[in-house]
């Protein structure tokens, strides 16, 4: 992949919004889903997470926030999922877009359960996501 295009962090967490302050100081603009409503209402007005990391601030205007999975999936060519990893499953299950021809990286911490699989091999397995091969030192 050429460009990154439109980039998405899927996540709300503290390691969410630590990713999303960093991917800000290199990008003009990035896309953010956040499954609750009122927390994207909260973020817009306090112009930082309401609920994690409250003293990182950010300029709100220069974030898409989205509650719906598929709006921020049909809209990003990059992918950043930071979800925890006993929900990854549950936010997958409302994705009704494709992730075909997207660069996915999991930012995701553990082991998808009942699956007993690090994350990029449950996009891989589940959704025929590449792996990366791993670099010879």
């Amino acid at each position: 992949m050429d460009s990154l295009g439109n980039i998405a962090v899927l996540g709300g967490g503290s390691w969410a919004t630590a990713i999303a302050k960093m991917l800000l100081e290199k990008n003009d603009h990035i896309w953010w889903y956040l499954r609750r409503d009122d927390r994207i209402e909260d973020f817009k007005r306090l112009g930082h997470n309401p609920a994690y990391l409250t003293s990182v601030h950010f300029d709100v205007n220069r974030i898409t926030f989205e509650s719906d999975i598929n709006r921020v999936v049909e809209a990003c060519q990059t992918l950043i999922f930071v979800t925890p990893s006993p929900y990854l499953k549950g936010h997958l299950k409302r994705l009704h877009v494709r992730l075909r021809d997207k660069f996915i990286v999991t930012a995701i911490k553990g082991i998808v359960p009942d699956e007993n699989l690090i994350c990029s091999d449950y996009f891989n397995q589940m959704y025929n996501v590449p792996v990366m091969p791993k670099r010879s030192p």
